[in-house]
């Protein structure tokens, strides 16, 4: 009985702090909060070892920016959506794709402010704008890179800055070192401030040294194919710290594959290994994205099946946790082609939900 109260004692001082961390850190909370969160959670999976913590959505999502169905360029409608990021305040920066811009929207506010490319979504390939703004990651002093996919570039795009400079390739297609064709996801090892770039076109994963924007060719040989030396279309990418490897959602074979750095080759993660298509629940069609939560389990995005797909760690069969399998729609509980997912730091659910021009959050509970 006191072992119980002391244990109940702890669990609210902690839970304490993780609140208030918000309000107390400004800058560096995204680091902080989610140190803090993974302690909270491998001490609740310890102290609880015969009971595993549960994690739930809300199966209606809401709609926290964009407007269903409408596309425009004003301040609160969004065009193709491709991808976003969540921030220590909550605030949200979305790649509106179609838009050729990134924009903000602070916590709670349905307009945002274009803080990279143009605010009237005009392409261009000068170094103020974008064709076709794709994946992006942001740090905690709110600089930002982007893949600017019809460009064939990576843009570095600095707080406040009115243009930004190139981060990889030259801004020409092609295969060489210091090439792309269509560059996706991104993903950063700060240990070793490398920079992982998804070339897409050219199906193979590329990692480019700080201020270096000459790549090195990391996974893939260039060829879509199913082998395990090949990828083919890699969309999105996950760097795995412990691990020293990379999560990559392989668009064309529909699977996620794990590629250790210095490896020559990939091992199946989810999916099919021969890259057969599937709407079960161990199986995926034109996967887009992947992620870890703090205890290793996985989270894809299932574009072509219009879902979110949670593995919990150390198993192949996934629950949906957002959209219904194989339905398109736009209300609350449904999808229309997914592009990516992000957590904050209480483990809600936001979704790219692509081509209903709409960003969707699903509250844990």
């Amino acid at each position: 009985m006191i072992i119980s109260l002391i244990i109940g004692f702890i669990l609210m001082i902690i839970l304490t702090v993780i609140i208030l961390i918000p309000f107390l850190i400004k800058r560096k909370e995204t680091k902080i909060s989610k140190i803090f969160c993974q302690i909270f959670t491998n001490f609740l999976t310890y102290v609880h070892s015969d009971k595993p913590g549960i994690l739930r959505w809300n199966s209606e999502g809401i709609t926290i920016a964009g407007v269903t169905n409408t596309t425009g360029s004003a301040a609160n409608l969004l065009y193709y959506p491709y991808d976003l990021v969540v921030d220590w305040s909550y605030s949200l920066f979305v790649a509106d794709r179609n838009n050729n811009r990134i924009q903000k929207f602070l916590r709670g506010s349905s307009n945002a402010t274009t803080v990279a490319g143009r605010a009237n979504g005009i392409t261009g390939s000068t170094a103020d704008a974008f064709n076709s703004s794709g994946f992006l990651l942001v740090d905690d002093d709110g600089n930002i890179h982007i893949s600017d996919v019809g460009n064939n570039r990576v843009m570095f795009w600095k707080k406040d800055a009115v243009q930004g400079t190139i981060a990889a390739g030259n801004g020409t297609l092609g295969n060489s070192d210091n090439q792309l064709d269509s560059p996706h996801g991104l993903t950063y090892d700060r240990q070793s401030n490398i920079l992982f770039v998804s070339d897409f076109g050219n199906h193979r994963i590329m990692k480019y040294f700080y201020n270096n924007s000459t790549g090195i060719r990391v996974a893939g040989n260039n060829i879509c194919g199913t082998s395990t030396v090949q990828l083919c279309r890699p969309h999105a990418l996950f760097f795995e710290q412990s691990s020293n490897s990379l999560l990559i959602a392989n668009y064309g074979t529909h699977n996620i594959v794990r590629w250790f750095l210095n490896d020559t080759q990939w091992s199946i993660v989810v999916g099919d290994s021969n890259g057969i298509p599937g709407n079960s629940s161990s199986l995926l069609r034109n996967p887009t994205d992947v992620t870890l939560d703090p205890m290793n389990n996985i989270y894809v995005v299932d574009r072509s099946n219009h879902r979110v797909q949670f593995f919990p760690v150390g198993q192949s069969n996934a629950t949906t946790i957002a959209g219904k399998t194989g339905m398109v729609g736009s209300n609350a509980t449904l999808l229309r082609n997914p592009n990516s997912i992000t957590f904050d730091n209480q483990l809600n659910l936001y979704v790219v939900d692509w081509q209903n021009h709409r960003i969707q959050k699903f509250l844990r509970y």
